[in-house]
């Protein structure tokens, strides 16, 4: 069986490009919140507003459950300030 470090080791070896591109892929079996929420995010992306995309991501939270896994990815990006990763991916979900 493959342990999280594996998993984590595999990803850090492959090229920026492929890593977003697995990292689409994994948001895909995500739910998602509404294309507005991710305009929200992505307008405080786009002006690199830490706390901007933090209390967004809080009320993402708090409107539905479901929205766990996508709001601890986007959250994960924002507390290591990769903020282009975070904006590749956000407009990648509101195409």
């Amino acid at each position: 069986m493959t342990s999280e470090d594996d998993i984590n080791q595999y990803v850090e070896s492959i090229d920026e490009d492929n890593r977003i591109a697995l990292a689409s892929v994994a948001l895909i079996k995500m739910q998602l919140p509404p294309n507005e929420m991710i305009n929200e995010l992505l307008a405080s992306a786009n002006i690199g507003h830490v706390k901007g995309i933090n209390k967004t991501l809080d009320v993402i939270e708090k409107s539905n459950e479901n929205y766990m896994d996508f709001v601890a990815r986007i959250r994960d990006l924002s507390s290591q300030f990769q903020i282009e990763e975070m904006k590749v991916l956000l407009k990648e979900m509101v195409k």
